[in-house]
């Protein structure tokens, strides 16, 4: 499934002592989505997060034959979301698709790749607590979620 979000992540240039270029932001913040691919409206339970790995692929539009970097830090904070850090180690061509316009001002958004693996339905008019908010069905939790890669 793929995720899209709506968070504006941090780019650095490589400067003396950074051997690539970095990047960081918030791949999700914990709200209700409608992610392209999925039936309906979703909120993944951060509590149910839990990275695999620190080092997880980072990619251009979720495209596996579009390698941007990889992360070197991937955090769940019950308060902010999933917050990610990592390098532009990817194929230059693409690093240079997200870098140049990064560089320009571009506001590049991140998302990220999931697979809820334990979900719920919650009914219309039905209301639930989920990462601190109230949130209204319908829509699907999930409770239990394995992260994929990340994404510009």
């Amino acid at each position: 499934m793929k995720i899209t979000l709506t968070s504006r992540p941090t780019i650095q240039a490589a400067g003396p002592g950074k051997r690539l270029p970095t990047f960081e932001g918030v791949s999700y913040s914990g709200a209700v989505m409608r992610p392209a691919g999925w039936f309906g409206r979703i909120v993944l339970d951060l509590a149910g997060i839990k990275p695999r790995t620190q080092t997880s692929p980072v990619l251009r539009g979720h495209n596996p034959l579009s390698i941007v970097g990889h992360t070197e830090r991937v955090r769940v904070d019950p308060r902010k979301g999933i917050l990610i850090s990592g390098v532009f180690s990817g194929h230059p061509d693409d690093t240079r698709t997200v870098l140049e316009p990064a560089r320009n001002g571009f506001p590049w958004q991140l998302s990220l790749g999931a697979n809820p693996t334990r979900t719920e339905f919650l009914d219309a008019g039905d209301e639930a607590r989920v990462n601190g908010r109230t949130v209204t069905g319908p829509l699907t939790i999930a409770r239990e979620t394995e992260l994929g890669e990340f994404s510009f």
